[in-house]
């Protein structure tokens, strides 16, 4: 992120939307492409729904995501710190 916020112009199911935001540009455009790919296959698979319903639904689809990864996250930082503490205990045991 840096302190310069710009304005950038995507397109998600047909409708364009402007973003302000700080985040590079490559970021913002990849976001909107992902959340427009979801939206597009919930709309294929799912004719006639109401888009606030598919925008929930991927809403729904990004939280369980995001939780995912943190899941991940945390078990990678346990694990992390396991290892810090096996290296630390075998340093300690060489000296």
């Amino acid at each position: 992120m840096s302190d310069t916020k710009k304005k950038f112009t995507v397109t998600i199911l047909g409708q364009e939307y402007t973003i302000v935001s700080d985040e590079a540009e490559q970021q913002v455009l990849q976001a909107a492409a992902l959340i427009n790919t979801w939206m597009q296959e919930i709309v294929q698979k799912s004719q006639g729904i109401d888009p606030k319903k598919v925008a929930v639904l991927v809403a729904l689809q990004c939280a369980n995501r995001l939780l995912e990864v943190e899941s991940h996250l945390k078990t990678f930082s346990k694990r992390e710190q396991q290892l810090i503490s096996l290296i630390d205990h075998e340093m300690q045991s060489s000296l």
